[in-house]
């Protein structure tokens, strides 16, 4: 794993100082064999990072039942960045895009919550939830972290 520090003014990975230049680039919705051409653009285009909002909803469309195959193996498509030479920057949360029902957050939260206020607010209900989200998607992508 490479090595990163900062200077206060960009990041140091391994001992070379990195400007992020970078976009949004989603995997969410599109089939699996669209994602490389899709980075190999946002190459092109003169990024060298994206950013990946990574859809709650996506992974867990049935309470308890996470998928992270096919369509959904966000860890494929970060190392299909890393062969590109492309850093990752994940965008994690409850709600990652305005654009989507929820931000990206599952329909049935609502069902499980006392109230729509609930969202987004650190109720025991919420953050259990959260938690088991958080817990599963660092079962696939923290092995792929710089440390």
């Amino acid at each position: 794993m490479p090595t990163v520090t900062t200077d206060g003014t960009s990041f140091i990975i391994d001992n070379d100082r990195h400007l992020i230049v970078g976009g949004v680039v989603g995997y969410a919705g599109l089939p699996k064999d669209t994602w490389r051409a899709r980075l190999r653009a946002a190459k092109a285009s003169g990024l060298n990072t994206v950013v990946v909002p990574i859809v709650w909803a996506e992974h867990e469309p049935v309470p308890g039942k996470f998928r992270f195959d096919g369509d959904q193996d966000i860890a494929h498509f970060i190392a299909t960045a890393a062969e590109l030479n492309l850093k990752v920057i994940p965008r994690l949360g409850p709600a990652v895009a305005s654009d989507l029902a929820l931000g990206g957050m599952p329909h049935w939260i609502t069902k499980e919550l006392d109230s729509h206020s609930e969202l987004r607010t650190p109720t025991p209900a919420f953050l259990t939830r959260v938690s088991k989200w958080f817990s599963q998607l660092g079962k696939q992508i923290s092995g792929l972290q710089a440390t």
